[in-house]
């Protein structure tokens, strides 16, 4: 599958920026159950996602959610579904599209839709807004920083120890952290979560302890592991 056989989604802002998902346009003919495309990660590295695809005269549902949703929240991808409009019923170029929340309505948001060849039409291309970030409960992530602060005042990776204040300087990076959520709640379903069941991460290993089946403590000590094997060994 080519890029220029495929709808190309790049996320621009939120803790998907930088990833493209490619949707191929053969989907948009007839629609699909049980379809699978590539996300290109900020990081270089690709995930699958499963989905359906319905259409109906010049727009097209994309839905993560269902029975694909424990197989998307494992690679990292948010649940929902895309509502994209296309031109005419040959649903070949889109002209719009919206991003709903899991149990949430079609809104615009953060995203650039661009189905163009990026080296042929460097400025041209048709780009739009949609969100796709599911929004856990705010306030619980911030209560989580807030203790974390109170209790070593400074937010390091749990796993790495990476601290974005001491990186990047305070102006950039105080108060900066991603928060991860102990058990999935693609395997949970609905469920009560409090600051206990939350660990605070950087970027890297939230993304990487997704591919993995490992707590944030056995994955902190493969990384110690990696480290130590990497030390240079002295000989006498």
């Amino acid at each position: 599958m080519t890029e220029n056989s495929c709808l190309k989604i790049r996320w621009i802002d939120g803790a998907y920026k930088g990833e493209i998902d490619f949707l191929p346009l053969e989907w948009f003919a007839n629609g699909g159950d049980d379809l699978q495309h590539e996300t290109l990660c900020w990081d270089g590295s690709i995930i699958k996602a499963r989905c359906a695809v319905t259409v109906l005269g010049k727009a097209a549902i994309v839905d993560y959610c269902g029975k694909y949703a424990a197989f998307n929240e494992e690679q990292g991808c948010e649940l929902g579904r895309f509502r994209i409009i296309f031109a005419d019923q040959k649903r070949k170029d889109a002209v719009d599209v919206l991003w709903a929340d899991e149990d949430g309505d079609f809104q615009s948001g953060l995203v650039i839709v661009d189905d163009a060849d990026d080296e042929e039409f460097s400025e041209g291309g048709i780009r739009m807004v949609a969100h796709r970030k599911r929004e856990r409960d705010p306030k619980l992530r911030q209560r989580k920083i807030d203790h974390v602060m109170a209790e070593k005042h400074k937010l390091s990776c749990e796993a790495c120890t990476f601290d974005f204040a001491e990186f990047y300087g305070e102006e950039w990076g105080k108060g900066f952290c991603e928060v991860h959520h102990i058990k999935s709640l693609g395997a949970t379903g609905p469920t009560k979560t409090t600051i206990n069941d939350l660990s605070v991460l950087c970027s890297n290993c939230h993304r990487m302890i997704h591919k993995t089946d490992l707590s944030v403590l056995e994955f902190a000590e493969k990384i110690a592991l990696r480290r130590d094997a990497s030390k240079p060994k002295f000989v006498e």
